[in-house]
């Protein structure tokens, strides 16, 4: 009876805590407030303008002994935690002049393989002098970090905060290099300018060719001109080029990252390719997510489709270890040419 007590005593708390991580659906996200204070910041207010494509959670992590999926739902919105954060952070010295930290990233992504755990923040914002409605720019941020460790959630969490948080104290002394003027107009329609600016978005007729990144991508200036072969039938069999002695080779597929023929574009991936249809103004394609990335709203393409797995193509099986997949309706970022989620498939 009193062994039995004791398990009693052991076992149902670990059960309880179990039990209550079952039920959690989310989890919460504060951000680190630095140490010390700000002196002599040129600015005393500011406000962030949220242009994030999925507004309703910063990511997914993965919680408890058997690495449960949560959604990061802050109780507090990431944007008044930064407008509060920078607010707490400058002292009585800062002058009166006024920010604006248009957020368009903020993806928290954790992967889980075999051997080992990592986590993946992706960042994008702007910050904009702001001069009575016209804005000029201060300093911009790009960014993929990834971390690990024992407590990767832990780990992202503290990672995420520094970043955000550095970025707006070290440049809040500083005045923008140019006087834009930007209307609010302009960073609503941020990514409608960029597109205007693209051969990807304004040509009527793409280039026929293999590419291999995004750059090359978006300005149409493929690395090599491709051409079809075809067999008796006239089905394409396969890509060629003509090398530096005008002799045919077939096109190696390896770390492209697109080809077109015949103003037809596919997304190429270790493991597939994905056809890409232009509509409304967009890029858009469907492929396999990891179940574990998903719920971030844009991600990576090295993320996306299987960090640590290689590319996941259609009908491909996924490797043991790694998460499962999940099939979405995604477009391409005009910025970065990463991924962002239209729609999921059920």
């Amino acid at each position: 009876m009193k062994l039995l007590k004791l398990l009693v005593v052991l076992v149902l708390p670990v059960f309880f805590s179990l039990f209550a991580q079952a039920q959690e659906k989310s989890v919460d996200y504060n951000l680190l407030s630095p140490e010390g204070k700000i002196s002599n910041s040129l600015y005393n207010e500011l406000r962030v303008y949220d242009s994030r494509e999925r507004k309703s959670d910063l990511g997914i992590v993965q919680k408890g002994m058997f690495n449960a999926k949560r959604l990061v739902v802050p109780l507090t919105p990431i944007t008044k935690q930064i407008e509060t954060l920078f607010g707490n952070a400058i002292d009585s010295t800062a002058q009166d002049g006024k920010l604006i930290l248009q957020l368009i990233k903020f993806d928290l992504a954790e992967v889980t393989g075999s051997l080992s755990e990592k986590g993946y923040f992706d960042i994008r914002a702007i910050l904009y002098e702001n001069n009575d409605g016209q804005f000029s720019t201060i300093a911009q941020i790009n960014d993929k970090i990834v971390v690990s460790g024992m407590d990767v959630t832990r780990a992202l969490t503290k990672k995420s905060s520094q970043v955000i948080t550095d970025f707006i104290i070290q440049n809040c002394k500083l005045e923008p290099k140019l006087k834009e003027e930007l209307t609010a107009d302009a960073l609503i329609n941020l990514n409608e300018i960029l597109k205007s600016k693209l051969p990807l978005y304004t040509s009527k007729n793409l280039v026929s060719g293999v590419f291999m990144d995004w750059e090359s991508f978006k300005n149409q200036v493929p690395s090599k001109e491709i051409f079809a072969e075809r067999d008796k039938k006239g089905n394409i069999k396969a890509f060629i080029y003509l090398d530096e002695n005008n002799k045919k080779k077939t096109i190696s597929w390896k770390n492209a990252y697109a080809y077109t023929y015949e103003n037809e574009s596919y997304l190429v991936t270790k493991l597939g390719t994905y056809q890409l249809f232009f509509v409304d103004n967009d890029y858009i394609f469907d492929g396999y997510l990891l179940e574990t990335v998903s719920a971030g709203s844009i991600i990576g393409p090295s993320i996306a489709m299987g960090v640590g797995f290689g590319a996941i193509g259609v009908g491909v099986m996924v490797p043991a270890g790694a998460p499962s997949k999940e099939l979405y309706r995604l477009k391409l970022d005009p910025f970065d040419g990463s991924f962002i989620k239209v729609s999921k498939y059920e």
